[in-house]
């Protein structure tokens, strides 16, 4: 259906009208730049949040406990009132799977489909599945409070 151009047949009444009925090197330059751009991406995101929730975590605890550049170590405590604000401050964020799958099937999903025609997404899907893998093992080795009790039943 993508790539149908409808104009000479019975279902002409269906308003696909693609400028690319077959692949040329004008599908390469427009089309499979676009995909290729966006797995590249996609391949860098992991790295991105990584630093991006480790900042956040590092703003939040100079926030709680002042600014290393503005108070002394003396006089450094937390503001927060009770245990339970403590420890969700000071141990991270709860660990979610569902972006993780969504992620891992997109990319294997587009370089399956378009991989014949771009040889080059098997590599960029290749490196970004391992940078999504060794991004979550530092995610759950140093952000996340405690490793989720996730089984096989889940997986299924």
């Amino acid at each position: 259906m993508v790539n149908a151009n409808f104009v000479y047949s019975p279902l002409a009444f269906i308003p696909i009208n693609n400028i690319y009925p077959d692949l040329n090197a004008d599908w390469y330059g427009d089309i499979g730049w676009t995909i290729t751009q966006s797995m590249i991406i996609m391949a860098g995101l992991p790295v991105c949040f990584l630093g991006g929730f480790w900042w956040m975590k590092v703003c939040y605890r100079w926030l709680d406990a002042g600014f290393f550049c503005c108070t002394k170590q003396i006089d450094r405590k937390t503001k927060t009132t009770t245990q339970k604000q403590y420890k969700d401050l000071w141990s991270g964020f709860g660990y979610v799977m569902y972006s993780q799958y969504s992620s891992v099937a997109v990319q294997i999903f587009v370089s399956s489909i378009y991989g014949i025609m771009c040889p080059v997404l098997y590599p960029i899907t290749f490196f970004s599945l391992v940078t999504m893998y060794t991004m979550e093992r530092l995610n759950l080795a140093y952000w996340h409070p405690r490793p989720p009790m996730y089984g096989k039943d889940m997986n299924k």
